[in-house]
């Protein structure tokens, strides 16, 4: 329980979209920027499935993807939104993957993701041909060989852009020496070497950059 309490209130640090369900896809907990997307209270969510909510239509879609999460197949969801009350877009972009108890088993599925706004089509098509802010161009970032990730005038090697998607997810110098059979002391070098060139101290500067220089999709991909 103390685990679990800790790694919400990590997650609540995150600036943008983050949920856990259970293995009956009913939810557990909400960070406060998903609570406010919504527009719902953390009462009104927990212990409710996606039927049972203001987004039922797509209810179906999200509760397949939650069972495929929990089998170990990573889900990643694009869903764009035109508002009904003026010529308003944004799209929502979220990562699931299985949800595990300290014993490894899984308990259910974690969502981490985002939200873009933009006033107009105009503005929303821009930006996509601009950056290319697409699911299939993640995807096929993850899957390629290259060796470096470009992001404007930001250049990653690809062991950095490896590490930075991690700390993007909240993950601990410690927790991705783990899950890359690093050394701690080796992932804090190249923990180091992002921060210098980024020119951050701390975790939250991190994000906060990448949200402005739109590399935060890297949180998406896992690169081998």
């Amino acid at each position: 329980m103390n685990t679990q309490l800790n790694f919400e209130s990590i997650l609540n640090q995150v600036p943008g979209i983050c949920f856990i369900k259970d293995r009956q896809s009913k939810y557990i907990w909400v960070n406060p920027t998903g609570l406010a997307i919504s527009g719902l209270n953390m009462q009104d969510i927990v212990g409710r499935d996606d039927y049972d909510l203001p987004w039922y239509s797509v209810a179906g879609k999200f509760i397949a993807q939650d069972k495929k999460a929990m089998e170990g197949c990573i889900q990643y969801t694009l869903e764009r939104r035109i508002s009904a009350d003026g010529p308003h877009h944004n799209i929502i972009m979220l990562k699931k993957s299985v949800y595990l108890s300290q014993s490894k088993a899984a308990i259910g599925s974690l969502a981490i993701g985002f939200e873009l706004n933009f006033n107009n089509h105009n503005q929303y098509l821009s930006y996509m041909n601009l950056y290319g802010f697409q699911l299939d161009s993640y995807l096929s970032l993850e899957n390629s060989s290259t060796k470096e990730f470009v992001f404007g005038d930001l250049k990653f090697s690809r062991r950095q852009a490896q590490i930075l998607g991690y700390i993007l997810r909240g993950y601990s110098a410690l927790m991705i020496a783990e899950q890359l059979q690093l050394s701690k002391r080796t992932v804090e070098f190249y923990i180091n070497n992002i921060k210098d060139k980024l020119g951050c101290n701390k975790r939250t500067e991190i994000i906060e950059l990448a949200y402005r220089h739109n590399f935060i999709g890297l949180m998406f991909l896992n690169i081998a």
